[in-house]
């Protein structure tokens, strides 16, 4: 076995340690692409963009937890986005002031006890900026005559393969800058609003991880103040989908009925013990109060309405009913992406069509609530979808349409 190899064995022995011990850090290690790069002129670099590369002969001379504290270091920039904070500051002091404050965040992950990972000589440490955010860091480091003599060797440069690897072929010489931090050199690179977004739906996840698994280990003050204290956001297809389950009684599972789709995938998946045999009436509201960029999302949502239940109709409706599409239609209707009406909202010609046929297991109505609704309310549940500006209605669930998560920056 090659030393990379021997050094990936290691490190994924440590995803597994921090998996148990603190979930929320296994988790983020979990969703990073480690690579090895023989060539690379220190322990390890990253991109921000959950790239972490290695020297294996410089891991090698580590103690497990020194080599965990490396890791999590990395998996730190992540978590504070700290390329995509520098916003024009010196670059140096930057990357200095950023890996003083990881190295307290990593230095003080352990059990109450004791610190789970053991700091390497000589990296950038100090007590005096416990809790303090880079920001400010780098204005004490900036206040420092002396600090920026004693830093750093200044730029690098780094061959990296096309795969990440240091290969010596691809992508040729990329400017980097060695701060002296005693752990990694930082790649430049730029991070766009799609990236942050990706990195806080990764720090929201891990925090679900953390509390699902019994909110072992710790997370950052910063992390959980940020994060923790305000509601939680659910998506609303989530929350849609789990109300239909719950309706139809699909919301079981269980090991001993594996879901077949996923066993030719080599994965091995619960399988849903209730039978998704229920009827849905879906009323779309078309009336002109409502955007079309809200009805295409919503339209969009019936294909996952229609793989829950047996059987599906469709309803198109304004002040009256304007169109019923029977479940063998109903892609066709999806696929052509019109829908007839335009005029005002009322719901009663809707539930009165329902009453004079079969009764639904569940009716899912998609509309902003401006209407008129029946005084009583029908004998099946129903379920609202509508955008954030909504009226009032007298019964039923309502699920928000919320537009997607709004860029994000990670303190």
């Amino acid at each position: 076995m090659s030393l990379a190899q021997d050094e990936k064995a290691r490190i994924s022995a440590i995803r597994m340690d921090l998996l148990e011990k603190h979930p929320f850090w296994g988790f983020l290690l979990a969703q990073c692409r480690i690579k090895p790069v023989e060539s690379l002129p220190s322990i390890a670099a990253t991109d921000c963009k959950l790239n972490i590369y290695f020297n294996p002969s410089e891991t090698s001379t580590l103690t497990m937890r020194q080599l965990g504290f490396v890791l999590l270091h990395e998996v730190c920039h992540h978590v504070q986005a700290s390329f995509g904070r520098r916003r024009g500051r010196n670059h140096l002091l930057w990357n200095c002031a950023t890996d003083y404050t990881i190295n307290r965040i990593v230095y003080a992950i352990g059990n109450g006890l004791r610190h789970s990972y053991d700091p390497i000589p000589g990296i950038l440490l100090d007590a005096k900026f416990d809790g303090m955010p880079a920001e400010t860091i780098y204005e004490h480091l900036l206040d420092d005559p002396d600090f920026r003599q004693n830093r750093g060797s200044g730029p690098v440069e780094l061959e990296l393969s096309e795969d990440g690897e240091g290969s010596g072929e691809g992508t040729g010489a990329i400017g980097a800058v060695d701060h002296g931090g005693g752990i990694d050199i930082h790649l430049p690179d730029n991070l766009t609003e799609d990236d942050l977004r990706k990195i806080g739906r990764m720090i929201r996840a891990a925090i679900a991880h953390h509390e699902a698994s019994g909110r072992r280990g710790s997370i950052p003050g910063e992390i959980a103040r940020h994060y923790i204290s305000a509601k939680p956001r659910i998506h609303w297809r989530s929350v849609l989908r789990r109300h239909i389950e719950t309706t139809l009684g699909a919301d079981e599972h269980s090991w001993s009925r594996p879901d077949r789709r996923w066993l030719s995938a080599g994965a091995f998946v619960p399988g849903r013990t209730g039978e998704c045999i229920g009827r849905i009436v879906v009323a779309v509201d078309t009336s002109g109060s409502m955007t079309l960029e809200t009805l295409g999302l919503v339209i969009a949502e019936i294909r996952t309405i229609a793989g829950l239940a047996g059987e599906i109709e469709v309803i198109s409706a304004d002040s009256a009913v304007r169109e019923v599409i029977k479940p063998d239609e109903v892609s066709r209707w999806l696929a052509a992406g019109t829908a007839k009406g335009g005029g005002g909202t009322d719901h009663r010609p809707v539930f009165d069509h329902i009453h004079r046929g079969e009764t639904p297991d569940l009716f899912v109505g998609l509309t902003d609530l401006e209407s008129i609704f029946p005084e009583r309310r029908p004998p099946y549940p129903v379920i609202w979808v509508c955008p954030p500006n909504h009226g009032e209605v007298p019964w039923g669930k309502v699920v928000v349409v919320t537009p997607e998560d709004a860029a994000v920056t990670p303190y």
